[in-house]
């Protein structure tokens, strides 16, 4: 049945409402109350979706799944510190999990914690070497450290990943440009202007 309604055009509300029903006739399977969190995300109803991921948590506090659910939900409220609590739990169970890394490094990065957070992205970079978003990320810690050509390095192994990133190239050209790398810079934002097809002056007005 579980596959069933997974699967079914059932709208979200109605998706909500039998999950509640089968936990409430089942509340030991609790999940019944993840995959309600989930609908309740898709739905937009943030407040439902927490109440589920909490009580889901509770029946058992080393359910990764809930605490990661609640993890992002607590890092997108700009509560840092209750989420990594949470994510080092789930980290304590799912090691080398990619997106609890990429989380935890995110949280890092965001507390400009940037030589921890390189290490976390590079532990997922080695489970995911084709996420070119990883990629990024690493690039942006050295950036933000004034290690510039390695960001030009790894911004360049994104590019190989995926090319039509405009945003990545003007990155680039900023580095360029700050380190008086002018020939360079103006190399990355013509790339950038024949991706999104605009300007230079345009594009020059955003970096």
């Amino acid at each position: 049945m579980l596959s069933y309604f997974l699967e079914s055009e059932f709208d979200g509300k109605k998706r909500i409402e039998l999950l509640r029903k089968l936990y409430s006739d089942d509340s030991s399977n609790n999940i019944y109350l993840l995959f309600a969190g989930r609908a309740s995300q898709e739905a937009g109803d943030i407040k439902e979706a927490f109440e589920s991921f909490r009580l889901s948590a509770m029946h058992n506090p080393r359910n990764s799944k809930a605490l990661f659910e609640l993890a992002n939900m607590y890092s997108a409220s700009n509560q840092l510190d209750v989420a990594e609590m949470l994510l080092e739990i789930v980290h304590e169970e799912e090691n080398e999990d990619s997106e609890v890394l990429l989380t935890l490094g995110n949280l890092d990065f965001a507390k400009r914690n940037y030589s921890k957070a390189l290490k976390l992205y590079k532990r997922a970079l080695h489970n995911q070497p084709w996420n070119f978003s990883l990629l990024n990320h690493i690039a942006e810690c050295y950036r933000q450290t004034g290690n510039y050509e390695k960001a030009l390095h790894y911004f360049k192994k994104s590019l190989c990943l995926n090319s039509k990133q405009s945003d990545v190239l003007l990155r680039m050209a900023e580095i360029c440009r700050q380190t008086d790398q002018l020939d360079r810079a103006l190399k990355y934002y013509d790339l950038a202007t024949e991706l999104d097809e605009l300007s230079k002056e345009s594009l020059m007005g955003h970096i």
